[in-house]
């Protein structure tokens, strides 16, 4: 029997699910990001995963659109000061820190590919010199 399918974590748009066991003979998924857990699951059940069927409330769903919104400006606001931060430390020829400040860069977009505007800031940091 193949396991479904997970969907992204319902309340963080997370797609890293992990699994974790509940007992001898169930698991329950893990959202890697926000922590938020499933109920527990058997390997062996037919029935749909309980981690896919559950949505947040309204509420929830409208209050985690806004946390979104927040992360992504704030994820912005930090990407665009790691940048301003390499292009000091080339122009002061220390390359070890311009070399780690690019790296840190690097992360921010590795780490967080479903925040819009991933794609503007891969942009932002080809036009740093």
């Amino acid at each position: 029997m193949t396991a479904p399918e997970l969907l992204p974590c319902p309340f963080c748009g997370c797609t890293t699910i992990v699994q974790a066991r509940a007992g001898v003979a169930c698991y329950y998924n893990v959202c890697d990001w926000c922590g938020s857990e499933g109920p527990a699951e058997y390997p062996d059940s037919d029935t749909p995963q309980g981690w896919n069927v559950r949505t947040p409330s309204p509420e929830v769903a409208a209050l985690i659109a806004e946390a979104r919104r927040e992360d992504a400006k704030l994820l912005l606001d930090a990407y665009k000061g790691v940048l301003v931060l390499m292009r000091i430390l080339n122009k002061a020829g220390l390359v070890a820190g311009a070399s780690a400040a690019d790296q840190i860069s690097k992360r921010i977009v590795d780490a967080h590919p479903e925040f819009p505007g991933m794609a503007s800031l891969r942009a932002l940091k080809e036009e740093t010199p």
